[in-house]
């Protein structure tokens, strides 16, 4: 159970990045 919430927040959040990452200009 916890292993799968928290698989699941670092999903969320690694696609928070690499959105904040796009925007910024850092990749395509």
């Amino acid at each position: 159970e916890e292993d799968r919430s928290k698989q699941a927040f670092t999903k969320e959040e690694e696609e928070k990045v690499k959105q904040r990452l796009r925007d910024l200009g850092y990749i395509d």
